[in-house]
């Protein structure tokens, strides 16, 4: 597989674009590890219920404006989450 031209002609911007790329998929990585830890806190605590919402899904779409599929996506993280989190407690 050859190189792509611009690896040739510049070959610092081709570094630094994929090292800065590679960084900021490390902190988002991070964030979500963290947004998916408080999150199982308030699901397992039912903080929702106090701002009126039946049910986490709900409390991410309106509240915090993710569409209904990434709030699906994040429940399911969050109760995964949760599993792995009690799982590692009794072992």
């Amino acid at each position: 597989m050859s190189r792509h031209r611009l690896w040739h002609f510049e070959p610092k911007l081709v570094r630094d674009t994929l090292h800065h790329v590679f960084q900021c998929a490390k902190q988002i990585h991070e964030i979500e590890l963290e947004l998916i830890r408080q999150l199982s806190q308030i699901d397992e605590n039912r903080y929702f219920v106090r701002l009126g919402y039946k049910s986490l899904r709900t409390f991410c779409v309106h509240d915090l404006k993710f569409t209904r599929t990434q709030a699906q996506r994040i429940v399911t993280e969050v109760r995964r989450h949760r599993t792995t989190f009690e799982i590692e407690q009794q072992g």
